[in-house]
Parts: C-alpha cells; sequence; structure tokens
C-alpha cells in the first residue's frame, strides 16, 4: 500500500500531494498490440492478461513492485508492474486464488518499462503470491545479468527523497524521465 505525501515542485513552485506509487495499467505487450488484437487475442482484467498468438499464449499478472525511501524509512514506493509467467505458474496462482493450491514462490519477467531506469522490459523477477486480497510481490532476481542495474540497486538499497520528488514531479507534469505506455 503507497502513502500520500507532498513536496515543492522544483518545476513549477506549488505544493503537490502525490502518492508514492505508480501503476501500470497493462502490461507492454498488450500495449503495442492493435486495437483489432487486443478485442481478438486478448483478455485483460485488473489482475490478468493473457495472449493467444498463433504459436504460444502469453500469461501476465498484475503485482508489485516495492523499493523503500532510504532516508525516511515511513515511505516506500511501490510500482504496480505487470509480471509474464508460464502457463502452469498462472494456473498455480489462480489455483491458490481460488484457495485449492498452496503459494508457489517462481519466476517470470518484469512486463513493463520503469520510468526513470535503463530498460527493465524482461528483466528477470521472484513471483511471490500473497493472500487475502493483496497482489503479489516481485523482487528483482540478483543474477549477474542483473545485479548492477539501477532498479535492482533501488529495490534493495532505497533511493532517496530527492529520487522520490523527481519521479512525482514526472507523474504531475508528464515530463522529464522515459515515459512508459499504459503507466497512470
Amino acid at each position: 500500500m503507497h502513502t500520500r505525501y507532498s513536496f515543492t515542485c522544483t518545476r513549477c513552485g506549488q505544493n503537490h500531494v502525490c502518492d508514492t506509487g505508480c501503476a501500470f495499467e497493462v502490461p507492454y505487450h498488450y500495449f503495442n498490440l492493435s486495437d483489432e488484437q487486443q478485442q481478438s487475442i486478448a483478455t485483460l482484467d485488473t489482475d490478468f492478461c493473457t495472449i493467444r498468438h498463433a504459436q504460444q499464449t502469453d500469461y501476465f499478472v498484475h503485482a508489485v513492485l516495492e523499493m523503500p525511501v532510504h532516508d525516511d524509512p515511513s515511505l516506500m514506493y511501490s510500482w504496480y508492474v505487470w509480471v509474464a509467467i508460464d502457463e502452469a505458474t498462472f494456473k498455480a496462482y489462480q489455483d491458490f486464488l481460488r484457495g485449492t493450491a498452496p503459494a508457489q514462490k517462481t519466476v517470470g519477467w518484469l512486463a513493463n518499462q520503469l520510468p526513470g531506469y535503463p530498460d527493465t522490459l524482461n528483466m528477470a523477477v521472484e513471483f511471490h503470491p500473497r493472500g487475502n486480497g493483496m497482489r503479489p510481490l516481485v523482487f528483482f532476481q540478483r543474477n549477474p545479468q542483473q545485479i548492477a542495474h539501477p532498479a535492482l540497486q533501488d529495490q534493495y538499497g532505497g533511493f532517496s527523497v530527492l529520487k522520490l520528488r523527481t519521479l512525482s514531479e514526472h507523474l504531475v507534469h508528464g515530463t522529464g524521465l522515459v515515459d512508459q505506455p499504459g503507466a497512470a
């Protein structure tokens, strides 16, 4: 869950009250489909997305990737992201939500580009289901290919209030960071 905080904007000088979170409404893969393809080969709701191609079906789950704000322990930045998972994990997660199977931690791949970071699309993540109606948590995998990535560093080490303000200014004004389709 994210909280609200206020800051004085360096772009316009006004005081803004913002959430400490950013939600992606769709996976990047869905956003890149034509309107016709979205209607004919994809299904999407607030928690799940599938895209049925001729050779394969892609499965996505809406999850939370949290990053602490290291100089203000009362704040946590929450990215509401989509994660690509395999069919078996998708079905096991749905069984878990129905109460017919235990939670299974597994791997997946980030299906969004986080604004303000080098390429995060398809980064490997650990997928951790949670109960009580909470979205699953995802953590970047600490593998040799990703260990130096700034997003991984921020998830495990936190980032500053200054970076939080920069992210928030981007969300308020819509410029200054790499924009990601489907972010709200």
